[in-house]
């Protein structure tokens, strides 16, 4: 026979009901909530000696909650050639903790699950074509649990430079009785717009240039001598 409770004490060995014996018994259900359960069980031979076991169980019905999930830490664009971005995530689950997460491109939902973590570096989808791109994140706790809507976040995929449509000095003029100049400059980029302008008398490497703010007309002042004199300017996105 056995005798069994949730109630976290045994009855009486002596004056409460017993039960029949089975390996695969039906009790009754176990408290209402999530949580831990603790079943605690007597077991009993025939001649009325017995013995005390119990075992624990967590109930954990609901699903993990995400807090954020970040793309480069929030950076509104990137320009990594092959789309490689940084994830941070945050989510937790109250009860039985996350186990893992999906993330995907899309909203399909065929990628893997692996291990939960708090950041990873990740593929974007169609790294060749510039725009919009998003990351969705399902959760899953240890009960089996899953989020019901996913985590979501997007970046701007740019790798390409601003166009210079024009660049003059004091409107094309082909002489000046001045070293300080007025440039017009006509730049654009549909993505992520033009953000920065480096100027120099002569040659410049855009690569490793001094930045500023990216202006349409400007005050700049020539190299002395009179000469022909050359300016370059390298623009940059945002």
């Amino acid at each position: 026979h056995i005798q069994y409770t949730w109630t976290g004490m045994l009855p009486d060995p002596y004056t409460a009901p017993r039960y029949a014996f089975s390996t695969n018994p039906l009790l009754p259900p176990a408290p209402a909530g999530d949580g831990e359960k603790t079943l605690l069980v007597r077991f009993f031979d025939a001649a009325g000696n017995f013995t005390e076991r119990q075992d624990s169980i967590t109930v954990d019905s609901q699903p993990p909650h995400y807090t954020y999930v970040e793309i480069d830490g929030q950076a509104a664009y990137t320009n990594n050639p092959s789309g490689i971005v940084s994830l941070y995530i945050a989510a937790s689950d109250a009860v039985s903790g996350i186990a893992q997460m999906q993330i995907s491109n899309d909203l399909v939902f065929d990628e893997p699950f692996e291990s939960y973590k708090v950041s990873e570096v990740h593929t974007l989808a169609d790294p060749l074509t510039q725009g919009v791109k998003w990351v969705y994140i399902h959760f899953v706790d240890y009960a089996g649990n899953v989020t019901s809507t996913p985590a979501e976040a997007s970046i701007i995929l740019d790798t390409a430079g601003p166009t210079i449509s024009s660049f003059h000095i004091n409107a094309d003029a082909s002489h000046a009785n001045n070293r300080d100049v007025t440039l017009s400059i006509d730049a654009s980029d549909n993505l992520s717009g033009v953000s920065g302008i480096a100027v120099a008398n002569g040659s410049l490497n855009c690569e490793t240039a001094s930045y500023q703010a990216f202006s349409q007309t400007m005050v700049w002042r020539l190299l002395a001598g009179d000469v022909e004199k050359t300016v370059t300017i390298c623009v940059r996105d945002g």
